[in-house]
C-alpha cells in the first residue's frame, strides 16, 4: 500500500529554508511531556550479541530484563560487508535468545519467520530553525518483531517513552539500537512490550539513520503463542493474518501504540 503523497522534506527546505515549518510537522503544544535529564542514559540496557551467541547466562538475563521492563536495548554492532543479510542473522539470533528466556523453543518463532519480511528505511532529518517545535517522526511503536537501527552520524534525535517521560537515546560507539515491536508483544501475550518512540530534529546539524524492520511471513498468523497462554481466555489479543494486519497498519496515522487496538481483547468486568 503506497504512502500518502506529500512533498519531501529536502524539497521543502530547498524551497523555503529551514525557518519555515509546515503545520503537519509541528508537535502538538498540548502533548508536551518532560524529557529525562542526561543522567538517564546510563540506565538504558546494553546487550552483547556475541555473548548471547555463546549462551552466556548473564547476557541472557540482561536481554530478558531489557525486553520485559524496557522493550528496548542497544546491541554492539558488527563490522558488516553485507549489512542487510548480516543484520537479519542478528535479528534471528536475538529472537532465538528471547524465545529461550520465555521458555519457548526458538523454532516456534523461527518457523513463523520463514520467508519473513525484512524492510529497510534510510531516514534523513535536515537541520531546522524551529527544532523545538518540530516532530521528526511522531510517537509510535513499530509493527514488527524487532527493529534494528543503525545511527549513521553523531547527531542524536531518537527518544523512547519511559516512566511518563521521553528518554533521549545516545548510541554507544559501535552499537546497534534494537526496538521490541508490536508483533513480538502479541506473540508473547504482552510479556515483552513494544517501545513507543519518536524522533526530534536538531537546530544546526542533519541526522542520518537506517532502520531495518524484521517481521514474520505475510502468511503467518499473528496472535499469542500457545506457550504464552495457559488457557484460551488468557489471550490478550485476537489472532489475525499478518498480511491483513499490515493493511490495518498502513491505513492508520502513526499515533502512539494505537496499532494494537484492533486486535486487543476486551476483558469482561464482571
Amino acid at each position: 500500500m503506497a504512502s500518502l503523497p506529500v512533498p519531501s522534506v529536502q524539497a521543502m527546505v530547498a524551497a523555503t529554508g529551514i525557518d519555515h515549518v509546515p503545520p503537519r510537522y509541528l508537535r502538538p503544544t498540548d502533548a508536551d511531556e518532560p524529557v529525562a535529564s542526561d543522567g538517564g542514559e546510563a540506565e538504558i540496557p546494553v546487550v552483547d550479541f556475541w555473548r548471547l551467541q555463546l549462551g552466556d547466562g548473564d547476557e541472557l538475563a540482561r536481554l530478558h530484563i531489557a525486553c520485559q521492563y524496557w522493550g528496548f536495548f542497544q546491541s554492539f554492532r558488527m563490522a558488516l560487508d553485507r549489512y542487510c543479510a548480516a543484520v537479519k542473522i542478528t535479528a534471528d539470533g536475538l529472537l532465538a535468545a528471547m524465545a529461550t528466556n520465555l521458555g519457548v523453543e526458538p523454532e516456534v518463532i523461527a518457523e513463523r519467520c520463514v520467508g519473513g519480511v525484512q524492510s529497510v528505511r534510510v531516514q534523513y532529518y535536515p537541520p531546522c530553525g524551529q527544532a523545538d517545535k518540530v516532530a521528526g517522526i511522531s510517537p509510535h511503536s513499530d509493527a514488527d518483531l524487532v527493529t534494528i537501527l543503525l545511527q549513521a552520524n553523531e547527531v542524536d534525535g531518537l527518544q523512547i517513552r519511559r516512566g511518563g517521560a521521553w528518554l533521549p537515546v545516545r548510541p554507544l560507539e559501535g552499537a546497534l539500537i534494537v526496538n521490541v515491536g508490536d508483533i513480538l508483544q502479541v506473540f508473547t501475550n504482552g510479556r515483552y512490550k513494544s517501545v513507543e518512540h519518536r524522533v526530534v530534529v536538531d537546530g544546526k546539524k542533519e541526522r542520518l539513520s537506517m532502520a531495518t524492520f524484521h517481521s514474520p511471513s505475510k502468511n503467518a498468523i499473528v496472535g499469542p503463542l500457545s506457550e504464552m497462554v495457559e488457557h484460551e481466555d488468557d489471550a490478550a489479543y485476537t489472532s489475525m493474518d499478518h498480511d491483513e494486519l499490515l493493511k490495518l497498519f498502513f491505513a492508520k496515522k502513526l499515533e502512539g501504540k494505537n496499532f494494537l487496538n484492533p486486535i486487543k481483547k476486551l476483558k469482561n468486568s464482571g
